[in-house]
């Protein structure tokens, strides 16, 4: 009797721990199915940006957006990452062409992506665009949008990154001296890229900057070797 019960007990506890294993294993497969089709996802929106024929660049932004919601993983339900992927290319299907669908889209998944996970820098900076432009944004308003990118880290997409600028500085949050304006520098490896970035602000300001920017690079040079010291010596 009680050998019968302890090999009842026995394949009781082997049940449970397959079962376990087949759960786990499962859980493991939509985990990645979500990252894959998110990365699938992000490589579409990098090909589509080197693109200049609207119809081939939204054809393949289009591609990206049906990696994500055709996948039988539902990734946009709860991936922030997704969402933000969505978000991203939501956005550049609605740019120019005034497809409020496309916006509202745009909004939702940055929204659906940063209560998921508020450390999306990139999702936040696009609300405060959106909320800046007059869209409805209900999370919050461009200024909080704003601080809530910055505090998430910086950006690795210097489109967004310079639009974040603009849009602090017309609402009166980008002083002259920012030292925001020495991270994108850090960041950003050409000056014609760098000015283009800032052409929103007046020219002195703009000049102001362009010459920080001047003496990074040569502080730079001198702590490489490349250039003698400020004081005229030899560098070591």
């Amino acid at each position: 009797m009680a050998s019968s019960a302890a090999g009842s007990m026995s394949l009781l506890v082997r049940a449970l721990a397959a079962g376990l294993a087949l759960a786990w294993a499962a859980g493991a497969l939509v985990v990645f199915e979500a990252a894959f089709k998110t990365d699938l996802a992000l490589r579409a929106t990098l090909t589509a940006q080197t693109l200049t024929d609207r119809g081939v660049r939204d054809g393949e932004y289009e591609a990206g957006a049906d990696f994500l919601a055709r996948s039988w993983a539902n990734p946009l339900a709860w991936h922030a990452g997704a969402n933000e992927a969505y978000s991203f290319i939501a956005a550049a299907l609605a740019a120019g062409a005034g497809n409020q669908e496309m916006e509202q889209a745009a909004v939702a998944h940055a929204t659906r992506a940063v209560d998921l996970s508020p450390v999306q820098p990139a999702a936040w900076a696009r609300l405060a665009a959106f909320g800046h432009a007059g869209r409805p944004v209900s999370r919050c308003d461009v200024a909080a949008c704003l601080d809530r990118s910055w505090a998430s880290g910086p950006l690795t997409n210097a489109g967004i990154e310079c639009a974040r600028m603009r849009i602090a500085y017309e609402i009166g949050r980008l002083p002259p001296g920012d030292p925001r304006f020495a991270g994108v520098n850090r960041a950003m490896t050409s000056t014609r890229d760098f000015a283009q970035c800032f052409a929103f602000l007046p020219r002195e300001q703009l000049f102001q900057v362009l010459m920080m920017r001047a003496g990074t690079q040569l502080e730079e040079q001198r702590r490489r070797g490349l250039l003698p010291p400020e004081d005229g010596g030899v560098p070591e």
